[in-house]
């Protein structure tokens, strides 16, 4: 995960280059883990899958080229086991609407998101746009 971290904190310093460089050394280590090693109630490779599919997003260059990115990593968390705490520090989902509309979600969409976040609005489990809905 330092790897992973460093990327994280780079692109947050927009020093993308850096970051890309970063994630290979992650992509190693995270192929080299032993995948059914449990993560709490998960299993290591299954958190790792998502965490390499968020970085990816993240180190999109675009906002349009990362929603894909986002919309795999949301069903790769959506698939976690539930737990509390969850698995996963924080909701995937709020990336991908991030990058989708900038935060301005189209009326129309509305109704879209909260049927996508299952309606669940408790402790985090839903993404912040729900909370507006």
């Amino acid at each position: 995960m330092w790897h992973y971290g460093r990327a994280l904190g780079y692109a947050g310093k927009r020093q993308f280059d850096e970051a890309r460089r970063e994630q290979p050394e992650f992509e190693k280590l995270r192929n080299a883990l032993d995948r059914n090693m449990p993560w709490d109630t998960n299993k290591l490779g299954d958190v790792m899958d998502l965490a390499s599919a968020a970085l990816a997003a993240r180190l999109e260059s675009s906002p349009a080229l990362a929603v894909p990115k986002w919309k795999h990593a949301v069903a790769l968390q959506d698939a976690l086991a539930y737990d509390e705490l969850s698995a996963w520090y924080y909701p995937i989902r709020e990336s991908w609407c991030g990058d989708a509309f900038g935060g301005a979600i189209p009326p129309v969409l509305r109704l879209f998101f909260a049927k996508a976040c299952g309606g669940v609005r408790t402790m985090g489990a839903c993404c912040s746009v729900c909370s507006r809905v």
